[in-house]
């Protein structure tokens, strides 16, 4: 577990109180877990169930016309992808969003072939399990709503098809993102006993920051400061970094809290920030830039992994005793993982670039494409791959590679799926050129 899913563990067993600060959805499965698991590895096994039933699902849609063999190949090349694998390996919200992702497309694709035929209306039952479970997805992890949107408009439009007009069907979505949006803001407010209703501002205090710093003027209202001498912009110079709010909103102690846990305060913070960025486009562009090129891979890269954590830092460890959930041979388990991930790193696993120019080269094959069931799926990924990860272009609290891990898994998915479906062969190659120069002429 890492710092978030160990202070949910805290909540979950009362050592200290249940915040919003992190999704508290999470600590309502972990509940359900918990009573047949005691533990972290509850959570886990159930991440893991998820993850390859919904990748099985997809590889048996995607691959109908292949053998066994391609299909065990590319269950055993995504599914242990390193990057993503690594970070299933972790009890994290990311993983879970991850997990109940993939395992809604696959229950779709499994249930979609009767749904059409109209051989059995049981399989409609199955539709309510599909909404839970991106209402789940979007619950732990707040921007999985731009992964979702594309999915559900795709699997309406796909499963109505003739039965209704257009317009029908874009209702029928609406109201089903809405409807798992509402849920899942519900389900995180059960239970709350502390709340942070602007947490938004520590990403807007970080971009003010360097705003601050690019035009040299400080545009961080005074009262938002613990203490007035730190109200200026060498005090913001010295803790500012343009790969992570860390260091600023969390190591720095020169922000009063009120910024975030006060609502009346945080609302006229986050409308002074806002403006502030309106009036400097120039300078906000440049400082996100800057972050970008942290995120994408020409900075520092920090990736993300599996680890053990063993920590004195919360109050009341020793009403845990963390030591029953440690690994066997921890250290040398940790050396290994360390190893492969700084190796992995040098051959370009942990730089971002390759796989976006990988999605948008995917996008564009599938744009020419003839008509086939698998085309509409996999373009439905793409683009959900790619909002996804799009918001990050305007705001990201930092350069953490996990929050790319959608993304990731859809492109080394479609590429496994086209690669293996012949995509590639020169009949297909020569039919997708010949459709390009036509649309262009």
């Amino acid at each position: 577990m890492g710092n978030d899913s160990l202070s949910q563990w805290y909540q979950l067993n009362g050592i200290i109180p249940v915040s919003d600060w992190h999704p508290p959805m999470v600590i309502q499965i972990w509940k359900l877990t918990n009573a047949i698991i005691e533990g972290p590895s509850g959570l886990l096994v159930l991440q893991s169930i998820l993850y390859w039933i919904g990748l099985g699902l997809i590889v048996q849609f995607a691959l109908n016309n292949r053998g066994l063999v391609a299909k065990a190949l590319a269950l055993v090349f995504v599914g242990f992808f390193p990057v993503t694998w690594f970070m299933m390996a972790s009890v994290w919200k990311d993983a879970l969003m991850l997990s109940t992702i993939l395992f809604s497309l696959g229950l779709y694709l499994a249930i979609r072939k009767p749904i059409k035929s109209q051989k059995s209306k049981f399989w409609f039952f199955l539709l309510p399990v599909i909404w839970l479970f991106l209402m789940v997805a979007c619950g732990v992890r707040h921007n999985a709503i731009t992964a979702v949107i594309p999915l559900v408009f795709m699997m309406t439009f796909d499963l109505m098809q003739a039965r209704a007009k257009w317009f029908v069907k874009v209702l029928f979505s609406c109201t089903f993102i809405l409807s798992m949006v509402f849920a899942s803001k519900k389900i995180n407010q059960i239970g709350v006993e502390v709340r942070y209703p602007y947490l938004i501002n520590q990403l807007v205090f970080w971009n003010l920051a360097g705003l601050s710093i690019e035009s040299d003027e400080m545009l961080i209202p005074v009262d938002a400061f613990e203490n007035a001498d730190s109200a200026n912009v060498e005090v913001l110079k010295r803790y500012y970094n343009d790969a992570s709010n860390n260091s600023i909103v969390f190591g720095s102690g020169i922000i009063k809290p009120k910024v975030w846990e006060d609502p009346e305060y945080g609302k006229a913070f986050f409308n002074t920030g806002l403006r502030s960025i309106i009036n400097h486009p120039a300078d906000y562009v440049r400082i996100r830039i800057r972050s970008l090129n942290e995120l994408v891979g020409n900075g520092r890269w920090r990736p993300y992994m599996a680890y053990i954590f063993h920590t004195s830092y919360w109050k009341g460890d020793e009403n845990l005793d963390l030591k029953r959930y440690a690994m066997n041979h921890e250290s040398a388990l940790l050396k290994i993982e360390n190893d492969l991930i700084t190796r992995l790193s040098r051959f370009g696993f942990y730089n971002l670039i390759p796989y976006l120019s990988l999605l948008l080269i995917v996008l564009t094959f599938l744009f020419f494409r003839p008509n086939s069931e698998q085309r509409l799926f996999l373009l439905g990924m793409g683009i959900s791959a790619l909002l996804y990860w799009l918001p990050y272009l305007i705001i990201a609290p930092s350069n953490d590679f996990r929050y790319s891990n959608w993304t990731i898994e859809v492109v080394v998915l479609s590429i496994t799926i086209m690669t293996l479906n012949g995509i590639s062969d020169s009949k297909s190659l020569k039919r997708i050129l010949k459709n390009a120069f036509h649309f262009y002429e």
